[in-house]
């Protein structure tokens, strides 16, 4: 492409339905624009990473209560996809939830998913889906803000802080924690006992 929106050498593989090629001509010019607000956010902990399919995330440690594994989840009916069951840990129960459905990502790639990293600010706790443990490190650089394409996946871009260098997708935990969205009410709108 030598412009924006310029998209003739493409043309072959774009669909012959006008509106699918306009829609997809809009995002192209979408995606490749740069985002406004360039400042990269300051890490001052560290940060634990895990991989979920071929992708790897990352939180802050002073969220992370502990890693286990995921031994017996219990499904629960008529909540949305993101919330993948029940875990009961030591007395507690979590909802554990999968990253890559609560962005409205495709499963990408074979998947082990048998942990969770549960999260806790003393309001909320929950759990995150994990294939693997990466580890925990110190990043040597700031993330750079999450590309408009990726903070655009359902409305999460609160729940980002942005991308490490190696294409670690750094999260919010703490924006995640107090996110009001991500709370399962019954059918009258309060919480279920």
């Amino acid at each position: 492409m030598t412009a924006a929106g310029d998209m003739t050498a493409w043309d072959d593989w774009l669909p012959e339905d006008p509106a699918a090629r306009r829609l997809l001509r809009e995002r192209a010019v979408r995606l490749a624009r740069r985002a406004v607000d360039v400042t990269p956010v300051a890490i001052t902990g560290e940060l634990l990473a895990f991989r979920l399919g071929q992708e790897v995330y990352a939180l802050d440690t002073r969220w992370v209560r502990e890693v286990v594994p995921l031994a017996a989840l219990t499904p629960v009916p008529m909540t949305p996809a993101y919330v993948i069951g029940l875990l009961h840990v030591r007395g507690e129960i979590y909802s554990v939830l999968d990253v890559q459905r609560l962005f409205g990502l495709p499963e990408r790639g074979l998947s082990n998913r048998n942990k969770a990293v549960l999260l806790g600010d003393g309001r909320m706790a929950f759990g995150l889906l994990a294939d693997e443990m990466v580890g925990v490190f110190r990043p040597a650089a700031a993330p750079a803000p999450p590309p408009d394409g990726l903070a655009a996946f359902q409305g999460g871009a609160a729940w980002l802080l942005g991308v490490l260098p190696d294409g670690t997708v750094v999260l919010d935990a703490a924006a995640l924690l107090g996110d009001e969205r991500l709370v399962v009410k019954d059918a009258a709108g309060s919480m279920p006992r």
